[in-house]
Formats: structure tokens, C-alpha cells, sequence
């Protein structure tokens, strides 16, 4: 549905789905995650040789021992690389709070957001809204054609991470919604 609505906005937009044993060898090196969100494993990029003995010895498990079996649907698409990422509250249409939670491989709450990223995510959330409230996160990449960003992925609101978000806007933002 993501991709129905962002296409190439999408960091992993040349993303493929299918199941965990039908893994293909397409990119050196790779991000993979399960599709559903059972936390049968954690996202993570991985290159060719490291990813398929992991997979042999998950199989082999004949689903004995894990959650993670041949059958697993995941998504699997080229490792990509990722300076800044940000997390943005949206509630009826609007961005009511965000929060950069990332700088290159570390965690780093602030809530100061380049000025880009914050025109980008307002752009992605006039494309398109899942939900009347919802969150959505953005990756500064090395990717020149969108200004550097990308959409990560669309949350829900009760299971994300606030980070350096204004805890107070987001739940005035709620409170003043009509139903």
C-alpha cells in the first residue's frame, strides 16, 4: 500500500517480497526484515554470504526453535545509506511534533530537524494519509533525486517511540480532534 501511494519516495522502493528461503542474491549487500510485525527477527542489512549461512542454519531449525521459518514473507531490497533519520507526529493532516532519532549509527534525540526534511515530510504527508493520526519517519540518504530524503515507514501512534517529540502538542493535537 506504501508504494501505491509513495512509489519512488520509498527508501526500500526496489524492495522485494517473497518468502525467506526464496531470498535471491540481487545486491552485494542488502536490508532484509520480516513483513509482518512479529519480531521473528530484526531488520538488518546483511551481505550475500554472511545472509545465506544464517538462512541454512534457520531452515535447518525445521521450525523446531524459532518463529523464523522458510515460509517467513519478508521484504528484502539494496542496503542504502542513511545520514539523519526523523520521526514526525501527524495528526488530522497536520505535522504536530518531530524529532530527529538518528545521526549516521547513533542514536541521537534532538529536536532539531533540517529544515529539508521537514518540507519533505509535509510533501509526503499531503501525498498521502493512512490514518487521521499517525506517524511517519524520513531518512536524510545519500539519494539526490528527492533532496536527500526518503520515506522509512509509516507507524501507528501507540506503539512509536516519541524520542525528542513535543509530548504535549501531540496529545493537545489529540485531544482537539473531532469525532
Amino acid at each position: 500500500v506504501w508504494t501505491q501511494h509513495y512509489g519512488d519516495h520509498l527508501l526500500n522502493a526496489q524492495s522485494k517480497v517473497c518468502r525467506f528461503e526464496d531470498v535471491g542474491d540481487e545486491w552485494e549487500e542488502f536490508f532484509i526484515r520480516p513483513c509482518e510485525d512479529t519480531k521473528s527477527f530484526s531488520g538488518k542489512v546483511y551481505d550475500w554470504v554472511e545472509f545465506d549461512t544464517w538462512r541454512r542454519r534457520v531452515i535447518d531449525l525445521r521450525e523446531t526453535y524459532t518463529t523464523l521459518d522458510a515460509d517467513t514473507m519478508v521484504m528484502y531490497g539494496p542496503a542504502r545509506k542513511i545520514y539523519r533519520e526523523a520521526r514526525f507526529f501527524v495528526v488530522d493532516g497536520e505535522i504536530v511534533t518531530g524529532s530527529t532519532y538518528k545521526v549516521g549509527h547513533r542514536v541521537h534525540y534532538t529536536d532539531e530537524i533540517p529544515p529539508t526534511t521537514m518540507d519533505y515530510a509535509k510533501r509526503m504527508v499531503d501525498l498521502w494519509q493512512p490514518a487521521r493520526a499517525f506517524v511517519i519517519d524520513i531518512a536524510l540518504t545519500d539519494d539526490e533525486d528527492d533532496g536527500y530524503n526518503k520515506v522509512i515507514e509509516i507507524n501507528n501512534i501507540n506503539s512509536s517511540g516519541f524520542y525528542a517529540c513535543d509530548l504535549q502538542k501531540f496529545v493537545m493535537a489529540i485531544e482537539h480532534m473531532e469525532f
